[in-house]
């Protein structure tokens, strides 16, 4: 069963391992994703750009590494990224946002 019209997306404190799965990324209406409080890890997919309509997302306290796909800067709609926690080794490239 697809689910290309899901918008909302909240699977925090789940214990969730292993990396963001890659079927998150085809789901291109989701509007908000929530991954916080879980043991995720490794890298954002080049995917992820591909998730324009996001405006919040939440991933915080996980042990998500690597730089943000520079393509993030393209999603208009991101009004709010929490990847904040000591855990989350992100970095986001600046200049994404700066258009």
């Amino acid at each position: 069963m697809a689910m290309t019209k899901l918008e909302e997306l909240d699977l925090g404190s789940n214990f969730f391992t292993g990396p963001i799965p890659s079927e998150i990324y085809a789901l291109v209406n989701l509007c908000a994703l929530h991954f916080h409080d879980n043991i995720l890890m490794g890298t954002f997919s080049p995917s992820f750009s591909h998730m324009t309509n996001l405006t919040n997302s939440n991933l915080d306290a996980n042990y998500i590494s690597k730089e943000l796909p520079t393509k993030i800067g393209l999603f208009g709609r991101l009004a709010e990224l929490n990847l904040c926690d000591k855990r989350s080794l992100a970095s986001c490239p600046v200049s994404s946002f700066l258009g």
